[in-house]
């Protein structure tokens, strides 16, 4: 979020530059600036325009390929030819502020963005557009206030903008002069605005108060009402009196932490000045007290942070769990640690709102790179359109909200987006503007998940210390570091002489006869044993003479393809090779293809997948794949024959574990279908969103269905012991059981845990706390068939049924005539009972609708959990819940999610519950370990127990004792009527 008066500056193209920089720039360039997006579906006739302009080949039948795009060009409210893109965005995303001299002499602009405006087109991408998604032309800020100041404003440009303290609510209804109101029909914005200004020693951060007030808040018309500064600019002094000196200033939402960029303008406009001059040091300070000109820590290395700032307390809480980039320390692409007092080369930094990550420019202004808590602290150069060359492009400034879906989600109202942002499904993802080009594009991270050992994204690594491209490396995606070092390979630059990027998603290596990609072997490549997925998008560029290799680990597992394109894959079992092909179809020259392989040890399934789409299925004897020690290699040296194979490679991953269908497909850009779903059936009281609905289309409830499901809850014939699933639901205790945790006959590999209810599970996926069934139709007999629950078997309880007149007489009224007691039968009903349990038309509900009110303690806890408290990261929706599986930073035996999964990542993961009825559900969380919701709100604003890698929504909190007992009285205000 900076804002500086400098012209955009762009080299002039070398010869061999020239073709790139000339030619006409293509309406729609493949999108994902570090990580695949996840599948969306978009009209078929795009996939034949990509297919056109980027070379992908699908195979047949043509699929509806979800292709990520990039906007540039396509964010407007900037002028790129002025001001290079300067500007600060509200915590919000909702107001923009930016430096503008299009009309004269530079101002002040601000800007309201109208997300209830923004559409999106038939392949998904949000259109922004000038005067509608914004409004144009914005609003001067009126510096009149900070005239009186002995630093003059002319000449200061602004560079962040954080929330004023003191504010309960910010943003907050107001009257037309800015004045709290409940009923007020304007929306405030009490800022903290930071701003860069001369000084003898170079240029100066200063810090004043600043108030935008927007007229029709939230609708399509949103505009300025007012803005101004509220006082003069009073430079920042450290706590011994020094100025804080440096440019592009960017600030975390409370504005106690700066990161900006070295002030070495001397240095970089000397004569003859290298463009290394540019990749100045980025620097951070800190404030105790936010909003406090004065007693800012002395400047420093941003490689610091952790290093000497980490575990000082701020208000009793440590650094690093108030700004989470502190917690580790940072690394280089290579791995490499940044020692203390190291540079960190960088400039145009964008530190996120929590503290987490800094977005910046690297190697001058070329290359835009993310590091901090999402990238296991490793500097990650973005690969994608965010990043389409090397030199051709200055990348400036760019800005972001926060991380999405969760607390940061862009363009929320209350717990539910309203704009097509991001259009990238799954999490996480960064939703990023990069001001000069005018683009926007999203970063997601899919691939380091604990489980993939190798990520290889094919483009450069940029040098630890130094900051500059390494054409000679790869890096690794994966977080394991297991980088790729290019032997006789060359990236496009290098290859063909031309400054661009020509990957499916963003950069890609060539790859002659005698070339590869050498992986050194290390401990992590020895973790495939029992399952292997090996995965690659592929572009034949010339015939090649005869076998060759895509990738392979000698002795363990491999990929290649023959002289006439088709695939075979393989893995070395006890010694011997168990493989299949020729697989259909045939890769093309020219095209692209994505080829991906897996292997299940455990069963000896192996299958293939073309371009997302399941090509060969073979079972063979089960068995562990064979480790080796040897060197993993991509690409062809020393397989081909005697002729000169060509071959561009782009995402080469190996996984150990068997992807899933859906994640191939996701790669692949091959969407698969979802369920049919359908709102037939549920009636849902005030509060609850028909769009949140999960019931298939399938399985409608019908009052017979849902009558019959109700006397099968509570029958205790379908057990053994004489219990019933109503034993454990209550209906009289919110359908649990009061117990800390189920009082199970005897504890299996999965331990005990607390009682979930089963109110609102209409708008639910996946179920119990480690999401083990995949539906409540699933979920229905599990317990039943549970030795250590009900106890019984599919064939006692038909039998029990089909003995029963009753129940023979009830299946056929449900289900129709002829119709009895079934496995598919008994889930259905019992599914269908559970689902019309709803719970809602809450005093939250009136008053959200309008027609009931809150006491001021609720009202309070209402703006806290929307707001500081952080609670709508996870309880979101109508439901008060994401249906997504969180470490929340209670560790125990317990390991979650994991114990389902077999996933890394799912360590310690459990669902997340709904919030309704919390008076009738207690106790609380997984393990029941928290017997009253005051506890609950405690361990979250320690930001969880445990210091081992909680969720990035979990942070520590310094609520207040009456901040803590107004977010409880709210959770009790979600009781139902």
């Amino acid at each position: 979020m900076s804002i500086r008066r400098e012209p955009p500056i762009r080299r002039e193209p070398r010869l061999d530059h020239l073709a790139l920089a000339t030619r006409p720039r293509l309406p729609l360039r493949a999108e994902d600036p570090h990580m695949i997006t996840q599948p969306r579906r978009i009209a078929a006739l795009a996939v034949l325009v990509f297919a056109a302009l980027n070379g992908v080949t699908p195979a047949q039948p043509v699929p509806v390929f979800p292709v990520p795009i990039s906007t540039d060009g396509l964010f407007p409210p900037f002028n790129p030819n002025g001001i290079a893109g300067g500007h600060a965005q509200t915590w919000d995303g909702r107001v923009i502020i930016m430096a503008d001299d299009s009309n004269g002499p530079e101002v002040w602009l601000v800007k309201v963005i109208r997300p209830e405006a923004l559409t999106a087109n038939s392949v998904g991408e949000p259109e922004f557009q000038a005067g509608v998604t914004f409004s144009d032309p914005g609003a001067v800020l009126d510096t009149s206030a900070a005239t009186t100041s002995a630093i003059p404003v002319v000449g200061a440009t602004a560079c962040a903008v954080a929330q004023a303290p003191g504010f309960d609510e910010n943003p907050f209804p107001c009257t037309l002069n800015g004045t709290s109101s409940a009923q007020g029909t304007y929306l405030c914005y009490e800022l903290l605005l930071f701003a860069e200004i001369p000084s003898p020693v170079g240029a100066q951060l200063a810090l004043t108060r600043a108030r935008v007030i927007v007229r029709d808040p939230y609708t399509a018309s949103a505009d300025v009402h007012d803005a101004r500064l509220l006082g003069p600019l009073q430079g920042l002094l450290t706590s011994i009196g020094n100025p804080v000196i440096g440019i592009e200033c960017s600030a975390t939402l409370d504005g106690r932490l700066l990161v900006f960029q070295g002030d070495n303008a001397a240095v970089e406009n000397a004569p003859g000045a290298d463009p290394a001059a540019f990749n100045i040091n980025l620097e951070y300070c800190w404030n105790h007290n936010p909003g406090d000109p004065n007693g800012w820590t002395e400047q420093s290395n941003v490689a610091n942070m952790y290093h000497v700032d980490s575990e000082v307390l701020v208000d009793g809480i440590p650094f690093h769990r108030r700004c989470p980039i502190a917690r580790l320390p940072l690394r280089g692409a290579d791995g490499a640690e940044y020692r203390p007092f190291d540079f960190y080369r960088g400039a145009y930094p964008w530190i996120s709102l929590d503290g987490t990550e800094i977005v910046h420019t690297t190697d001058g202004r070329a290359a835009l790179t993310i590091v901090g808590a999402i990238t296991n602290y490793e500097a990650v150069h973005i690969d994608g359109p965010l990043n389409p060359d090397r030199y051709v492009t200055e990348r400036l400034f760019t800005s972001a909200i926060g991380l999405a879906p969760g607390f940061w989600t862009p363009f929320r109202n209350r717990r539910r987006p309203i704009a097509p942002v991001p259009y990238t499904a799954g999490r996480p993802v960064y939703s990023l503007y990069s001001a000069n080009t005018q683009s926007y594009g999203e970063v997601s991270f899919e691939h380091r998940d604990g489980d993939y050992l190798v990520y290889l994204h094919m483009n450069e690594l940029i040098l630890t210390n130094d900051g500059r491209h390494d054409p000679s490396r790869t890096p690794d995606g994966s977080g394991f570091n297991n980088v790729g070092y290019l032997e006789n390979s060359a990236f496009p630059q290098e290859a063909f002489g031309v400054d661009g990027t020509f990957g499916v998603v963003g950069q890609s290596v060539v790859f002659g006869e005698d070339s590869l990609i050498r992986v050194p072997h290390a401990p992590s490549l020895e973790n495939v044993t029992d399952s292997v997925t090996v995965q690659a998008w592929v572009q034949r560029l010339a015939p090649v003479g005869s076998f060759t290799r895509v990738v392979e680990k000698p002795g363990s597992y491999g990929m290649f393809i023959d002289p006439m394109g088709n695939v075979y894959v393989g893995v070395v079992v006890g010694g011997g090779v168990k493989f299949m092909g020729p697989l259909a179809p045939e890769l093309p020259i020219g095209g692209w293809a994505h080829v991906a392989f897996a292997y299940n040890g455990g069963t000896g399934v192996m299958q293939a997948w073309i371009n997302g789409g399941s090509v060969a299925v073979q079972t063979f004897p089960a068995g562990f794949v064979d480790g080796s020690q040897l060197d993993l290699i991509v690409g062809p040296a020393g397989t081909s024959g005697g002729g000169a194979p060509m071959l561009l490679l782009d995402e080469v991953g190996v996984s150990n574990v068997v992807r899933t269908e859906y994640e191939i497909a996701r790669d692949a850009f091959f969407p698969l279908p979802g369920p049919t779903l359908t709102t037939a059936g549920i009636n849902l009281p005030l509060g609850l969103d028909a769009r949140d609905l999960r019931v298939p289309a399938s399985n409608v409830p019908t009052p017979e269905i849902v009558g019959l499901g109700a006397q099968l809850f509570h029958e205790k014939g379908l057990s053994t012991n004489g219990t019933s699933c109503a034993t454990c639901h209550d209906p009289g205790s919110g359908f649990s059981d009061g117990l800390p945790v189920a009082n199970l006959a005897f504890e299996s590999f999965i331990p005990a845990r607390n009682t979930p209810t089963i109110l609102n599970r209409a708008f639910s996926t996946h179920q119990f706390f480690d999401g083990r069934a995949l539906s409540l139709e699933e979920q229905a007999l599990l317990p039943v068939l549970n030795p250590a629950e009900m106890n019984s078997t599919i064939a006692g309880v038909l039998a029990f049924l089909n003995s029963s007149p009753k129940y023979l007489t009830k299946f056929q009224d449900a289900f129709g005539p002829g119709i009895g007691p079934s496995e598919d039968t008994l889930q259905r009903a019992l599914a269908s009972y559970q689902r019309v349990q709803l719970s809602g038309d809450s005093r939250v509900d009136r008053f959200e609708a309008g027609v009931g009110s809150l006491t001021p303690t609720e009202r309070r806890g209402y703006g806290l959990f929307h707001g500081r408290a952080r609670c709508v990261a996870c309880h979101t929706g109508s439901n008060y819940t994401d249906e997504a599986f969180h470490d929340t930073g209670i560790h125990s035996d317990d390991l979650g999610r994991y114990l389902s999964s077999g996933r890394q990542i799912d360590h310690w993961r459990f669902k997340t519950p709904t919030l309704r009825d919390l008076a009738l559900t207690g106790p609380y969380l997984h393990d029941g370990s928290a017997t009253t919701l005051r506890q609950v709100v405690d361990i979250y604003d320690a930001g969880g127990i445990s210091e081992r890698t909680p969720d990035f929504e979990i942070r520590a909190l310094g609520l207040t004792e009456q901040e803590k007992d107004d977010l409880v009285a709210f959770l009790l205000a979600l009781g139902s009527n």
